[in-house]
């Protein structure tokens, strides 16, 4: 009787550790997916927050060199 269970267990051995197999690869797609949208999100908002720094600068400089230095310059 022992041999015929140990029969069965083996038997379900490969189909079992065939349906983890596939679970395992839809989980890790989506794992992946879920990781590369994590990364695309963070590289939008640093680029988003670059390019405001730099619009920021830009408008300081703008705004200091052509609006303030008719104001400042000394005369002669």
């Amino acid at each position: 009787m022992n041999v015929v269970r140990m029969v069965k267990l083996f038997g379900w051995e490969g189909k079992m550790a065939k349906r983890i197999g596939e679970q395992r690869e839809k989980e890790l797609h989506w794992v992946k997916r879920t990781q590369w949208l994590t990364v695309s999100i963070h590289l939008t908002q640093n680029m988003i927050s670059c390019s405001h720094q730099a619009s920021v600068q830009l408008l300081n400089f703008h705004v200091k060199s052509v609006v303030l230095a008719p104001i400042q310059s000394p005369k002669i």
